[in-house]
């Protein structure tokens, strides 16, 4: 079972914040009790967020974390091999699977072969690296402010929204 979380998707950047467990954990208020969406800056508690109407519709994406693994490097004549402790994960049919090194998303690779292609240039015999599994959705999911939630949009037929 996989912990699904959620973030807007235009917070999607360099700086991505921590995802929530649920759309409705990024409304917020502002000073003048108005309903926001949080900032995109994890840092400031202060940062003013984006109001809300009832009715906006705001996209989200969902990541999902497998957890970290051991993978060890081996050198054979001029040919690396490497082993990883456990299995693999399969990526869920709507979202991409995504491999880096515990720690340091600049290796991220959409695949552990991959990863260990690129990553066992920077390694001797012997050598093991933890390396992080998770996916993103492949396509976001439209949720609709709605009586101080978000709901997930729901099309009631062409060009209907409900």
């Amino acid at each position: 079972m996989t912990d699904r979380k959620w973030m807007p998707s235009h917070y999607m950047d360099e700086a991505v914040p921590p995802a929530r467990p649920t759309p409705s954990d990024w409304i917020t208020r502002l000073p003048d009790g108005t309903p926001a969406l949080a900032s995109s800056d994890p840092y400031d508690d202060d940062a003013p967020g984006r109001p809300l109407t009832e009715g906006d519709i705001i996209d989200f994406d969902w990541t999902e974390h497998y957890g970290s693994r051991e993978l060890t490097f081996h050198k054979s004549d001029d040919e690396w091999t490497w082993a990883l402790v456990g299995d693999e994960p399969v990526a869920p049919q709507d979202g991409d699977l995504n491999v880096a090194a515990l720690g340091n998303w600049e290796t991220v690779a959409p695949s552990l072969h991959e990863f260990a292609s690129e990553y066992a240039r920077e390694v001797g015999d012997g050598d093991a690296v933890m390396v992080a599994f998770y996916a993103w959705s492949r396509q976001p999911t439209s949720f609709v402010f709605r009586g101080g939630a978000f709901q997930a949009v729901v099309a009631k037929g062409e060009g209907d929204v409900r």
